[in-house]
């Protein structure tokens, strides 16, 4: 448990300081005026992406969590009664 969160945590602080590591006149593949990253509106795309990553990792907590509780097959499609198919 201990090495996921060191790895969540190392993940979280890569995303936090990817957007430094580009050349300044790219955003996201475009080619953008210089000093667009320090606008509001490029902060805010950068805000939107916190939301999903969470969700992801709020997931993958989940699943570390409770893998061992999870059946070892899940049915995928059912038959006209009900019966889960081979």
């Amino acid at each position: 448990m201990g090495a996921l969160i060191v790895i969540v945590l190392l993940l979280a602080a890569l995303l936090h300081w990817l957007p430094t590591w580009r050349r300044r006149g790219l955003w996201f593949s475009v080619t953008v005026a210089p000093g667009f990253d320090a606008l509001p509106e490029a902060q805010a795309a950068l805000r939107s992406f916190i939301v999903p990553l969470g969700m992801l990792a709020a997931t993958a907590l989940y699943l570390h969590a409770n893998w061992l509780r999870l059946p070892e097959r899940v049915p995928v499609h059912w038959g006209i009664d009900g019966a889960p198919n081979e």
